[in-house]
């Protein structure tokens, strides 16, 4: 049985599955009481579990020392992170979090994740032409990036509402990496290409929920109910393949076996520290940038749009 000292009060948390948890819950924070928000060496095996089950590491045992190195020191920052964060949440502004953040890992990574929505995919907008027709637009730095599409039925209106989705799915994970400090740059040809293969999994049943409740939780405003539903939508994708697969497909191609190895790494830590942790780091993280996620907002009040529109096909 393993537990988790936990620094808030709280009704139910979320672990990995198949990890046996025992929740101790502090529900008066005294920070003289606590030296660490969770054990460091459990989140450290669960990170390494989680690479293993979904067969995230080729030649385990030839990098298996310096994957450990990568998974303790990430434990430290997030512990770190999590500590000086935990009187933030939910009361400071996104730039007394940034000013603090800096002190802790550095302004340069703080501004990887500020640069996280500017990697633009695609935007698209409703139109309605001059002969009647409604149409969905579709252009990346102001040129067209696929030919218009028209809405004459409501399948049209679902294949743009599949496509949309799609965007907004790859510019959260772009937003994930960023917050391990990997600056995601990709050209046109890659867009289509990794667009393509999310426009298959926000198909799927559950994926497809996690992002019903994400934008639900979006529309409740704030930076800091904007974080927390990103946060959530990352908790909710966490066990499912697909999570990893759009990480996979976001990483450069051009780097080394074990910069990826590195880069998964980092990402599995982080995710399952902010999952034993209510996600207060990775929360504060992306608080940090969701006031200027104004494209992200913009592709959530078209599926808004698009639904007011496919009622009038019904």
């Amino acid at each position: 049985m393993i537990t988790f000292h936990l620094l808030y009060e709280l009704t139910v948390t979320y672990f990995p599955a198949g990890l046996a948890v025992d929740v101790v819950i502090d529900t008066e924070w005294n920070p003289q009481s606590h030296s660490n928000t969770v054990d460091t060496k459990v989140v450290v095996e669960e990170a390494l579990k989680v690479l293993k089950d979904n067969n995230l590491i080729e030649d385990f045992p030839k990098y298996e020392a310096k994957i450990m190195d990568v998974l303790e020191e990430g434990a430290k920052t997030e512990e770190r992170l999590t500590k000086e964060m935990f009187d933030m949440v939910g009361k400071k502004s996104a730039e007394d979090v940034e000013k603090e953040m800096s002190t802790i890992i550095g302004q340069d990574r703080v501004d990887v994740i500020k640069k996280a929505f500017s990697i633009e995919t695609y935007r698209m907008k409703l139109v309605k032409k001059s002969n009647g027709q409604t149409v969905v637009q579709v252009h990346r730095g102001g040129a067209e990036f696929i030919p218009e599409l028209n809405l004459a039925t409501i399948q049209d209106v679902e294949i743009a509402d599949v496509l949309q989705w799609a965007s907004i799915a790859v510019e959260i994970f772009m937003l994930v990496l960023s917050c391990v400090d990997i600056a995601v740059d990709l050209g046109e040809a890659a867009i289509r290409a990794i667009t393509k293969e999310v426009e298959d999994i926000v198909r799927q049943p559950a994926f497809q929920q996690a992002l019903k409740k994400f934008k639900d939780e979006w529309n409740r405003g704030g930076t800091w109910r904007r974080a927390e539903a990103i946060f959530v939508f990352l908790k909710d994708t966490f066990e499912l393949t697909s999570f990893w697969r759009i990480i996979k497909l976001l990483l450069n191609k051009n780097i080394s076996t074990w910069e990826k190895i590195k880069d998964v790494a980092e990402v599995a830590l982080m995710i399952v520290y902010a999952l034993a942790t209510e996600g207060i780091a990775l929360i504060s993280k992306i608080a940090v940038v969701v006031d200027h996620a104004l494209k992200l907002a913009e592709k959530l009040a078209n599926i808004a749009e698009f639904a007011e529109f496919k009622k009038t096909l019904e």
